[in-house]
C-alpha cells in the first residue's frame, strides 16, 4: 500500500505567495513547479526491480541519508506511526503503519482467528489455527493415539519454506518458540496432480474510503513432485507439499 499525506494549506500558501488563487490543482502545480519529475529516495531497498522500474519511468532516483527532499520514499522494512505523520505535502511511502501485523503469520492468524469468532459463517474459510506458545493446551489436546491428523507448523517469522515441518506428532516442534500451527488441508486443490498457490496483487492507496486497485496478472508457484494423500512416508517430501520457489528450484522435476 501507499500513504500519502497531502497538507492542503501548505498548497494554498504556495499559490498564493505566487500570486494565484487556491485550487484543486495546487498540489500538482508546485510539485511540477519545483521538480521537472518525480524524486523517488530508494536508499532503503535492496530490491534491483524497484530500481530498474523507477529507472523506466524517468523519475530522479535520490539516496541522501536522512534527506526529506523526495516524493517517493521506498522502504523494505516497516513503516512507524510517527514516520507517517510527519510526510510533508506531495509525499508518499510504500507501506502504511501496522503493517507487519498483516505481513507476518502471528499477527495473521491473531486477527483471522479474531474475525472467526465475530464473523464464524464468512470467515470459514481457513483451516483451524493455533498460535504457539499461547495456544499450546489446546494444541496438544489435537492429538490422539491414533495420529491421524496432520499439520503443519511454521515459524512465526519465517520466510522461504524455511523450518517448514508437516507432522502427526509433537515430536520435533519446539513448543516454547513462536510459531503458527494449523491442520494440514488433505484434498487441495491440484494442479495436473500438483500443488500449486496462486496470488494475486492489490495496491491499496486509501483506507478510509477503502481504494483498491487489482493488478491484471497474478502468479503461480507450483510444487514438483505429484501430490499423494498424506502419509508417514511423504510427510518429509517439501517438493510434494510446500510450493515455494527456493525449495522447489533445485528440484529434479522443475
Amino acid at each position: 500500500g501507499i500513504v500519502f499525506c497531502c497538507d492542503g494549506d501548505a498548497a494554498r500558501g504556495a499559490e498564493e505567495a505566487a500570486g494565484e488563487s487556491p485550487s484543486k490543482a495546487g498540489a500538482g502545480k508546485l510539485l511540477h513547479t519545483r521538480y521537472k519529475r518525480l524524486r523517488a529516495d530508494l536508499s532503503a531497498t535492496k530490491y534491483d526491480a524497484v530500481h530498474d522500474t523507477v529507472t523506466e519511468l524517468g523519475w530522479e532516483i535520490t539516496a541522501i541519508p536522512e534527506s526529506e527532499d523526495w516524493n517517493i520514499y521506498w522502504t523494505d522494512v516497516s513503516v512507524s506511526q510517527e514516520r507517517a505523520t510527519r510526510l510533508r505535502p506531495l509525499q508518499r511511502l510504500n507501506h502504511y503503519p501496522g503493517m507487519l501485523e498483516l505481513a507476518r503469520k502471528a499477527g495473521m492468524a491473531k486477527i483471522l482467528n479474531r474475525m472467526l469468532k465475530c464473523f464464524p459463517k464468512e470467515y470459514k474459510i481457513f483451516p483451524a489455527t493455533w498460535m504457539l506458545p499461547a495456544d499450546l493446551t489446546d494444541f496438544k489436546a489435537q492429538f490422539t493415539v491414533k495420529r491421524n491428523k496432520t499439520f503443519i507448523v511454521k515459524p512465526s517469522k519465517g520466510c522461504q519454506g524455511k523450518d517448514i515441518l508437516l507432522t502427526r506428532t509433537l515430536e520435533g516442534i519446539a513448543l516454547h518458540e513462536n510459531y503458527i500451527a494449523q491442520r494440514y488441508m488433505h484434498r487441495p486443490y491440484l494442479l495436473d496432480g500438483y500443488k500449486f498457490d496462486l496470488r494475486i496483487y492489490v495496491l491499496v492507496t486509501c483506507v478510509e474510503p477503502l481504494r483498491m486497485y487489482l493488478f491484471e496478472e497474478g502468479m503461480v508457484r507450483v510444487c514438483t513432485v505429484k501430490y499423494a494423500p498424506t502419509s508417514a512416508n511423504n510427510l518429509e517430501d517439501q517438493c510434494m507439499h510446500l510450493t515455494n520457489y527456493a525449495i522447489n528450484k533445485n528440484a529434479e522435476g522443475y
